[in-house]
């Protein structure tokens, strides 16, 4: 499967967010209205909390979480691999686990990026895949890939499109290539280090410069399609 045919096919993932509070999550229809979420609010008792979130995906209980930290998690800190992250965001990000959750913000996709690395500097074991839509993405993010180069169990591969004529990343290996949807798709996975409970993916396809349509999961089976098209196209 093509990046853009697994970004097509986790769009069109059903996930619900109910959001059971004294009052309504106001800001959270408005956050998720570009994505494939409904959400819902049912009044729940005053008790002394803002309530908390379930969530589901084709009908099925996925998870929940206090909604006070639904709301510190939208607003993730964007951080360097191994740098101490946010809990919040953490416990977030694990309630959409074997869902697709679509994405257009750049802030959050970019926020998204450095969890999934953050998961595979973790690990400390597997592989990570990585593409960049032009040479000076890459060149900009050097020193992060240098860190993971160290890694001596962690594999690290580098996609990006058109000529890349910088000095070769210690530990790291590049792949250079002219293919459309490398320059089209921006992508990070990580294939688990052997389990499947560690694998995800963010996949997001630029249809207009700085715009994006975007998804994350954490579905193996899905990780595993991509990453058999990585290894397999280039």
């Amino acid at each position: 499967m093509s990046l853009r045919g697994a970004i097509a096919e986790a769009r069109a993932d059903a996930v619900e967010v109910g959001v059971y509070a004294p009052k309504p999550f106001d800001d959270l229809a408005d956050l998720f209205a570009a994505r494939n979420v409904t959400v819902t609010h049912r009044r729940y008792p005053n008790d002394g909390t803002d309530g908390f979130v379930v969530v589901r995906r084709d009908g099925e209980f996925r998870g929940a979480l206090p909604v006070a930290h639904v709301r510190d998690g939208l607003s993730p800190s964007p951080r360097r691999p191994g740098e101490r992250r946010d809990d919040a965001f953490r416990r977030f990000m694990d309630l959409f686990e074997g869902a697709a959750f679509a994405a257009s913000d750049r802030r959050q996709l970019l926020a998204t990026t450095r969890e999934i690395e953050d998961r595979a500097w973790r690990v400390g074991r597997g592989t990570l895949y990585v593409g960049f839509q032009r040479p000076e993405a890459l060149a900009a993010q050097r020193s992060v890939y240098e860190r993971f180069g160290e890694r001596d169990d962690l594999a690290v591969h580098l996609y990006v499109a058109a000529e890349w004529d910088r000095p070769a990343i210690p530990g790291v290996r590049t792949h250079v290539t002219d293919d459309d949807e490398i320059s089209a798709v921006w992508f990070v996975v990580f294939e688990g280090g052997g389990s499947d409970e560690n694998k995800c993916a963010l996949l997001a396809e630029e249809h207009d410069p700085g715009e994006y349509r975007g998804v994350w999961t954490y579905d193996p089976a899905r990780v595993d399609d991509v990453t058999a098209h990585l290894r397999a196209a280039y």
